[in-house]
C-alpha cells in the first residue's frame, strides 16, 4: 500500500527543507497518491526522501511538477533536493508524472570476487520502486536503494518499442559550502577521454575549462559527512556518463561528447524496451566508509551462468613490465624480465606494444611462454583496441574490434599458453565502446584470458560481472614519469579517496628514482603505493632487467627491505581498512591477506605528518611488526622489526611527501 503522507512522517527538523517544496498529489484509480516517500538503509543511518513537487522556477519549466530526492545521513542532509527524470526523443518522463505503483523489498546478497579490496562481499539494502506514467501513457519506474554505505537509483522503461535517450534530468545538488575533490572529464582527443586528469580540490559549483567532471567525485558536506558519486551496472544498452558543468551547486548527468572515439558511434544511448539505465550511486559516510565501500560492485550484475570468480585460472599477482623503462624490446629482453620475475617470485610478465614487430611474433611468444612457464611465470600481451575509433598506430591493432576476428585471436594466443591481455586506447564512453569492452570480457572468458583495460573508461562494476577483469587504468599514473609529468605526492593521496574506491586501478607504481627526481617523492612513499593502491595484477614499473646500475636491482642492492616487501606483498585482499587520512594531506590503508596485515601510509603534505594509528582491530595474539620507512635521505630506506601488541598505538612520523610500509605477522 502507499506510504503514509510525508507531512505525517517527517521529524520536525526536516520541515524547513520541505516547506520550499510545494508538494502535490496525483491519483491512481480510487487510491490517493502519496505526496512523498521515505526509504531508510538497514541501520537507518542513510535515509532517502522522494517527493513530487513544484519548485517554482527550477529549470526551463517553472510551473512543472517533478520528482525530487534528497539524502540524509544520521539526520543531516548530504544531498539537497535534486531532480529526477528521463527523456527519450519521443517521450517526456519528467514533467507532470502520475503515480501508479510502489513496491518495497529487502536485498540480502553475498558473493565472491577474484580481485579487489575484499574478496568476499555482502550487500544488505532496502529497495523502493516507484512507478509513474506521463500524460501520454508512457511509463517509467525508478528503483531507489539505500544501504548503510550509500544510496543509488536507476530508471526502468517498460514496453517493446525502440527508444533513443534525449537526456537525463538526473542531478546531484549540494548545499553551499560543500567542498570536493573532482577530476575534469577530458575533451575528445586522439588519446582521450581516458580519465587521466588529476583529482583537484574544488568548491561545489566550480566549473572547469574542459568538458565537465568525471565520476568518482568526492565531496565533504558542511556537517562533515562525505559523498562519492559514481556509476554502476553499466551494460551495452547504455553509454558511460559523466557530470556536466554545474548549475549552481547542481551537477547533472551528461552523455559522451560527439567527438569521442574519433567521432565513431552515437553519443546518445539507444535500446529496445524494456530498458534499464545504470545506477547513479552516492557512497555516503565518513572517509573510512568511502574507501572500504564496494557499493559500485554490489549494485552491478553477478556473473552469468558458467562464469565464476572461483575459476582456478583467475590468479591475482605481481607483474614485471619493460615498456615504462625500455619499451618492449626483443624476446631476449623479455626473457630477462621473466628471469627477474622468477627470481623475486612475481607471477606475471607483461609484453607491451609492438611485440608483433618481432621477427616471428607468434612463434617468439610461444617460445617465451614456454621459457616463462618453466620458471613459474605467466605471460600477458598488449593489444590496441582499434578499429576506426582510434588513430593510434601501436600494434597489434584491428584484432579486438570485430568480434569474429577477436575470438579467433584470443583462441590463437590461448593455445600458445598466454594468460591474459592488456587492451588499450578506447578513447570513448559511447555505447559502441561499452559494447566492445563487454564483448572483450565475454570472449576472453571463453578463452580463459585475464583482461586489463588501458586508455579506458572508469570501473563501473564489471569486475563482479566478469571476474576475469583484473584491473583498469583510468588514472594519471606512474606511466607519466616517463614523459616528465607524473603524479605529485598529493595526487597519490587523493587517488586513495577517489579513483581506487570504485575498482582496481592499474597505476603501475614504484618508479623510485623518477618520482623522486621529478616530484620530490621519497622511495618509502613509492614502496607504500604497492599497498595503498589496489590492482588485481599489480604492474611494477621500474627497470627489471640485468642492469645493476638502474632500476630495481640497484634499489634492492642498497635496500634489501624493498626487495622483501615487493617479493611478498599480495595483490588481492580479504579485507581493507582506512586507518587515517585526509584528501589534502595523507592516507593510511590497512589490508589483510589471510592472517597477515599490510599497512601502506603515504603523505602528500609539504610538512611533517605525525600518525598515531589504532590497531585494536587486530586479533588477540602476539604480532611480529616490520616497518620500512625512509632512511637518512629520501632515496634511502630503513627497516625496523619488533614484537607488537594490539593495545599499543602505532606511532609513525612522515617527512614531507614520505611514506611507510608495515607488515604484521
Amino acid at each position: 500500500m502507499p506510504a503514509k503522507g510525508f507531512r505525517a512522517e517527517r521529524p520536525a527538523r526536516w520541515s524547513s527543507a520541505l516547506t520550499a517544496l510545494a508538494l502535490v498529489s496525483s491519483s491512481c484509480g480510487d487510491a490517493a497518491a502519496p505526496e512523498s516517500w521515505r526509504l531508510a538503509s538497514p541501520s537507518g543511518r542513510v535515509v532517502v526522501e522522494v517527493a513530487q513537487a513544484n519548485r517554482g522556477g527550477d529549470g526551463p519549466y517553472p510551473d512543472a511538477v517533478r520528482l525530487y530526492y534528497r539524502v540524509l545521513r544520521d539526520g543531516a542532509e548530504v544531498l539537497a533536493w535534486s531532480p529526477l527524470g528521463f527523456r527519450t526523443e519521443t517521450q517526456d518522463l519528467v514533467d507532470g508524472l502520475a503515480w501508479r505503483s510502489e513496491r518495497r523489498r529487502e536485498i540480502d546478497e553475498s558473493y565472491r570476487t577474484a580481485f579487489g579490496k575484499r574478496l568476499v562481499r555482502a550487500h544488505h539494502a532496502h529497495e523502493l520502486t516507484l512507478g509513474f506514467a506521463s500524460a501520454s501513457g508512457a511509463e517509467i519506474e525508478i528503483d531507489f536503494r539505500a544501504a548503510d554505505d550509500g544510496f543509488a537509483f536507476r530508471y526502468r522503461l517498460p514496453g517493446a518499442d525502440t527508444a533513443v535517450a534525449a537526456g537525463e534530468e538526473t542531478g546531484f545538488r549540494f548545499t553551499e559550502g560543500t567542498e570536493g575533490w573532482m577530476q575534469p572529464y577530458d575533451r575528445a582527443t586522439p588519446f582521450g577521454p581516458a580519465y587521466e586528469e588529476f583529482p583537484r580540490r574544488v568548491t561545489a559549483g566550480e566549473s572547469n575549462a574542459q568538458n565537465g567532471w568525471s565520476w568518482a567525485a568526492l565531496f565533504r558536506a558542511p556537517g562533515g559527512a562525505h559523498v562519492l558519486l559514481a556509476e554502476a551496472g553499466l551494460d551495452a544498452t547504455y553509454a558511460g556518463t559523466h557530470l556536466a558543468q554545474p548549475e549552481g551547486t547542481l551537477y547533472r548527468v551528461a552523455f559522451p561528447g560527439e567527438g569521442e572515439g574519433n567521432s565513431i558511434g552515437q553519443a546518445k544511448p539507444h535500446a529496445t524496451l524494456p530498458w534499464t539505465t545504470p545506477w547513479r550511486v552516492a557512497i555516503v559516510g565518513d572517509l573510512a566508509t568511502i574507501v572500504t565501500s564496494t557499493l559500485v560492485d554490489d549494485l552491478s550484475d553477478g556473473p552469468a551462468e558458467g562464469v565464476s570468480a572461483e575459476a582456478p585460472w583467475l590468479r591475482p599477482g605481481r607483474s614485471a613490465w619493460s615498456w615504462w623503462s625500455q619499451n618492449t624490446g626483443d624476446p631476449a629482453l623479455q626473457r630477462q624480465y621473466v628471469d627477474f620475475a622468477a627470481e623475486i617470485g612475481w607471477e606475471y610478465v607483461l609484453v607491451d606494444a609492438n611485440w608483433t614487430d618481432w621477427p616471428s611474433p607468434y612463434e617468439d611468444v610461444a617460445a617465451l611462454v614456454a621459457y616463462a612457464r618453466e620458471r613459474g611465470v605467466a605471460i600477458t600481451l598488449w593489444y590496441n583496441s582499434g578499429g576506426a575509433h582510434n588513430v593510434v598506430t601501436e600494434k597489434p591493432r584491428d584484432l579486438m574490434d570485430d568480434s569474429d576476428v577477436r575470438r579467433a585471436e584470443m583462441a590463437r594466443i590461448a593455445a600458445l599458453g598466454v594468460s591474459g591481455i592488456k587492451v588499450d586506447f578506447f578513447q570513448s564512453d559511447k555505447q559502441d565502446r561499452v559494447d566492445q569492452y563487454l564483448g572483450i570480457l565475454a570472449d576472453a572468458w571463453s578463452s580463459e584470458l585475464l583482461v586489463n583495460f588501458h586508455g579506458s573508461t572508469l570501473p563501473r562494476g564489471w569486475q563482479r560481472t566478469w571476474p576475469n577483469l583484473v584491473s583498469m587504468e583510468a588514472v594519471h599514473g606512474a606511466e607519466y614519469y616517463r614523459f616528465g609529468f607524473g603524479p605529485a605526492a598529493i595526487d597519490n593521496v587523493r587517488l586513495v579517496f577517489t579513483r581506487n574506491v570504485v575498482g582496481s586501478m592499474d597505476y603501475t607504481p614504484v618508479t623510485f628514482a623518477a618520482a623522486l627526481e621529478q616530484k620530490g617523492i621519497s622511495y618509502a612513499h613509492q614502496l607504500a603505493l604497492a599497498v595503498a593502491f589496489e590492482s588485481g595484477i599489480q604492474h611494477f614499473a621500474d627497470r627489471a632487467d640485468a642492469d645493476p646500475v638502474e632500476g630495481f636491482r640497484r634499489v634492492f642492492a642498497e635496500a634489501p627491505a624493498a626487495r622483501e616487501v615487493l617479493a611478498a606483498v599480495p595483490a588481492a585482499w580479504d579485507e581493507t581498512r582506512l586507518l587515517d587520512g585526509d584528501p589534502d594531506s595523507h592516507a593510511v590503508v590497512a589490508r589483510r591477506s589471510g592472517e597477515e596485515w599490510w599497512i601502506g601510509g603515504i603523505s602528500g603534505s609539504d610538512a611533517e605528518v605525525e600518525l598515531v594509528l589504532d590497531l585494536s582491530f587486530l586479533a588477540e595474539r602476539t604480532w611480529s611488526l616490520q616497518v620500512v620507512g625512509s632512511g637518512a635521505s629520501p632515496d634511502a630506506l630503513a627497516e625496523s622489526a619488533r614484537a607488537y601488541d594490539r593495545s599499543e598505538a602505532l606511532r609513525i612520523r612522515l617527512d614531507p611527501r614520505d611514506g611507510f610500509v608495515a607488515r604484521l605477522r
